[in-house]
């Protein structure tokens, strides 16, 4: 191609369809071809660079995604074949639990017990106020409710009640008298209202990933 367009050049200079000035002219833009043909490709080098980071980090976050799916949906599959799965050898799986781990993602496993089967037929959820909210009462308060293992969760809230909690026992009975001899007695307490769960209809502990 360029040996036929330094020709085309030739005859028209020959034919004097352009003039010694825009020959000369074009022939300077030929001899900057070779910079430009190295510049053009220096500049691909980036974009592949700058493409195969964007992939990379694209398919790590993807592979990771998978990971925790997996994980989530299939707590009774071993570990290899979870890995099997993602298309992934073992240590390099390992690998990258471990750094899911480290990162927090996965807090921890655990096996879930029935709370009927247990005979804990009681759900409560308790809504908490306290007479002062300063560092010292709520350090004391939450230190305090983390040593009853009845309470399950508890939480700081915004809106008319200080605490939320969520509290198991046998029976409404068994619940009365945690009520008088625990409960009522964590510190700062100005009032606690009990509603009692009449059914339970979803209790998941399956966080959504978004896709």
């Amino acid at each position: 191609m360029l040996v036929l367009y330094l020709l085309t050049l030739k005859i028209s200079k020959i034919r004097k369809d352009i003039d010694q000035n825009e020959y000369i002219k074009k022939i300077n833009e030929l001899k900057k071809l070779p910079k430009l043909i190295s510049n053009s490709l220096k500049e691909e080098e980036k974009i592949q660079l700058i493409a195969k980071d964007i992939y990379s980090i694209f398919w790590v976050n993807k592979l990771e995604h998978y990971i925790l799916k997996y994980f989530l949906a299939f707590p009774d599959l071993a570990l290899s074949e979870i890995a099997e799965k993602v298309s992934m050898s073992n240590s390099a799986f390992w690998k990258r639990l471990r750094k899911l781990e480290s990162e927090g993602f996965i807090e921890g496993k655990a096996n879930i017990l029935s709370q009927e089967a247990l005979g804990l037929k009681v759900t409560v959820i308790a809504e908490v106020k306290l007479t002062k909210n300063t560092t010292q009462a709520l350090n004391e308060f939450e230190a305090a409710v983390k040593q009853h293992k009845k309470i399950l969760s508890c939480y700081a809230m915004s809106g008319d009640s200080d605490y939320l909690l969520k509290i198991v026992d046998k029976d409404i009975r068994d619940y009365e008298e945690f009520l008088r001899e625990n409960l009522a007695n964590l510190p700062y307490i100005s009032s606690l209202k009990s509603s009692f769960a009449l059914k339970r209809v979803k209790n998941s502990t399956h966080l959504p990933i978004p896709d």
